[in-house]
């Protein structure tokens, strides 16, 4: 006979497979859109009071198909009711730290010690927790987060309750759970699908472009969860080449001649792709460059070179915005340019600033700093932290209109060096160091 647990997982199991929006009354009356959140908060209630794991999982599945069946507005409505109502407690906290500090023998500071960090947990962890026993579980948890982080105008406990499902998911994806795969024209047709649609550097143009990307000369790797073991969690798109690629539309271009991977001697990581919003902050992609740098290294020993063909995303902007900060004489030779810079969108009207654009984006790179000490420009201060190094900066390596918005159609090499990805992660880290090749400071 089949058990109410086993009834509810498997209800849940088929919700979680559709759309948010999947057919099928919700019980009660409850209207997707939650005007009255009374009977969630019992749900809840009943499925946080149980102390056998089955039942209190069976309530949880249930809460899990509710919110799969609400809206918008609905779930903000349940993510809120989370936030406010299961957050910890401040005097349950402030009477467990009185405890603490009143406990006399080392075993009544540790009884005291373990009644802190149970206050400190607040009652929501518990529920995710619940929920992450669920089949399909962990992906619902990061769902929900991503649900969460789409809330505009988010209160204080609604932040909070972000930071807490973060911090779960932290230990949840840790690096020594994750499997590093390779994705390849015989991987499954469902994960090459989710590497289309989450491919969010260079858009995959349908199944033709894909293939491209999947060549002999060409390899991509993307990491894996045990409890999403169809779903990647950032991917990693990379070229067998011979010599540093300061070209993107070469690399991305379909009737580009093949590279024999045997005589390869660079590989090209051109982009890189977070595939989960929920995930967002979780320090995935920390590892994959590395971990794929040293699978390759042992796959083709001759490839000695490891580097990105990467966007300079904050440039134009942050050298548009300069001149309000400073009246430097050297911007003279770019004033034209920053006066109207909508008038210099192609390579050719450019091309006469090419030295100084050059030297301002060199700059850019290795001195434009935020108050934390960290480089302005996002991408660069991913790869730093990862042990690269700045290695060139290449004109005109993108002149789509994306590329000349960005930085006026350039981009940069950021090169690992399997020697010196540990210093220049801690020199980075440790004293804000910008690793970089002497071409890039001769350029200044």
């Amino acid at each position: 006979m089949t058990s109410l647990f086993d009834r509810t997982i498997g209800r849940f199991r088929r919700t979680f497979r559709r759309d948010a929006g999947a057919d099928g009354a919700l019980p009660d009356g409850l209207a997707p859109d939650l005007p009255d959140v009374a009977p969630i908060r019992d749900r809840i209630a009943r499925s946080l009071a149980q102390t056998n794991p089955v039942t209190a999982r069976a309530h949880a599945a249930e809460l899990g198909e509710i919110y799969l069946k609400l809206d918008e507005v609905g779930k903000t409505r349940f993510l809120q009711l989370l936030a406010d109502e299961y957050a910890v407690d401040d005097a349950d906290v402030e009477d467990a730290i009185t405890a603490y500090q009143a406990a006399a023998t080392g075993e009544e500071k540790e009884a005291t010690r373990l009644e802190l960090r149970s206050a400190l947990r607040p009652p929501a962890t518990r529920l995710l927790t619940l929920f992450n026993g669920l089949d399909q579980g962990t992906k619902f948890v990061v769902d929900l987060r991503a649900d969460l982080r789409r809330i505009p105008h988010r209160s204080s406990a609604l932040i909070g309750l972000d930071r807490n499902i973060a911090h779960l998911l932290t230990g949840w994806f840790d690096i020594g759970f994750l499997e590093l795969r390779p994705i390849d024209w015989n991987t499954s047709a469902a994960v090459l699908e989710k590497l289309i649609e989450y491919e969010a550097v260079h858009e995959i143009a349908g199944w033709t472009d894909l293939r491209n990307r999947m060549s002999e000369d060409r390899r991509t790797f993307a990491f894996f969860h045990p409890q999403m073991p169809d779903e990647p969690l950032i991917f990693v798109e990379g070229a067998l080449v011979e010599g540093m690629a300061d070209l993107l539309p070469i690399l991305l271009d379909p009737d580009a001649p093949l590279t024999d991977p045997t005589t390869a001697d660079t590989a090209i990581f051109y982009s890189i792709s977070n595939c989960q919003a929920g995930l967002a902050g979780i320090p995935l992609g920390d590892f994959l460059i590395k971990r794929v740098v040293a699978r390759l290294s042992q796959e083709l020993p001759q490839v000695r070179r490891f580097a990105t063909l990467s966007p300079i995303s904050g440039f134009r902007s942050w050298l548009l915005a300069y001149p309000a900060k400073s009246e430097s004489t050297d911007l003279d030779p770019l004033r034209p340019l920053l006066r109207d810079p909508d008038q210099f969108a192609t390579p050719a009207a450019l091309e006469p600033y090419k030295d100084d654009l050059l030297r301002w984006c060199a700059r850019y790179l290795l001195h434009a700093k935020r108050p934390d000490g960290q480089v302005e420009e996002r991408v660069e201060h991913f790869h730093l932290s990862n042990g690269a190094r700045v290695e060139r900066v290449n004109w005109m390596a993108n002149p789509s209109p994306s590329g000349m918005e960005r930085a006026f159609g350039m981009m940069v090499n950021y090169r690992y060096d399997l020697g010196h990805i540990d210093s220049n992660h801690e020199r980075y880290l440790g004293s804000g160091e910008v690793a970089h090749a002497s071409s890039v400071s001769d350029l200044l």
